[in-house]
């Protein structure tokens, strides 16, 4: 079973939590499911002044952006999770710059969306504006690039805003006590 992967925003009182993108940075960019040729920048999150200082392994962002510890990057990379890519990043506290942690760009888009069991509105283009309570085909997660098993992490090639992620990875996290993810079964998500 695939579940959406996010930083867990409701956790904003309790850990760091940045609401701006860091300048020059373009979201978008990072969702298209291509490698990066050339590494970006690095970019620095900013502490919002109200949330405590203190670093959750999946970092919040109003923007979800994938900004995870070296805890994260050790468990993915334990469970044969090999299609990401990891650039540093900066992230200034307010009481000092953290320098462990990366910003994830995650390889491959999965075209797996049941259009009949979701609930989505288009742009003129048809691509899809918004997505919620959905269901996916998991027979068509098929290996990504020379993998031989179907991808644990992906985006979802429909709505690549959605990191979806087998539960295996939720236990996982669960087992080695990551902080500041959330996992949401796709037809609950709103």
């Amino acid at each position: 079973m695939y579940l959406i992967w996010r930083g867990d925003i409701d956790l904003a009182n309790n850990y760091f939590f940045a609401n701006q993108v860091p300048p020059g940075l373009k979201t978008r960019a990072w969702k298209t499911g291509a490698e990066m040729l050339k590494p970006p920048p690095t970019y620095t999150l900013k502490w919002d002044g109200d949330s405590p200082n203190k670093l959750s392994d999946v970092v919040l962002t109003q923007s979800q952006l994938p900004v995870w510890s070296p805890k994260v990057m050790s468990v993915l990379e334990g469970m044969g999770v090999d299609n990401i890519q990891y650039f540093p990043i900066d992230i200034d506290t307010g009481k000092g710059v953290e320098k462990s942690f990366k910003i994830a760009n995650i390889l491959g888009l999965i075209n797996c969306l049941d259009r009949k069991h979701a609930k989505f509105e288009t742009f003129d283009d048809g691509e899809l504006s918004w997505l919620e309570r959905y269901r996916i085909h998991e027979d068509e997660i098929k290996p990504l690039g020379k993998a031989k098993k179907p991808a644990l992490v992906f985006r979802l090639g429909e709505f690549p805003s959605h990191i979806l992620a087998h539960d295996s990875i939720m236990k996982a996290f669960k087992q080695n006590g990551i902080t500041g993810a959330e996992f949401i079964p796709t037809e609950k998500f709103e």
